[in-house]
């Protein structure tokens, strides 16, 4: 619904999941792509998944 609005795009999601700390250095959100918990490939399918209509 966020993405629809124009507002959020697929790369902000994207962003989100894979290192959430540039909005917000105090996140409790987990470091997914710098700290290899998720390949850049896999945090494109949660995205892919994500942004998809339902």
């Amino acid at each position: 619904m966020f993405v629809d609005s124009g507002v959020r795009s697929n790369k902000f999601v994207f962003q989100k999941i894979a290192d959430p700390r540039i909005d917000n250095a105090d996140t409790h959100m987990t470091v997914n792509l710098t700290t290899k918990l998720f390949t850049t490939k896999e945090i494109c399918d949660i995205t892919s998944y994500i942004v998809s209509p339902k």
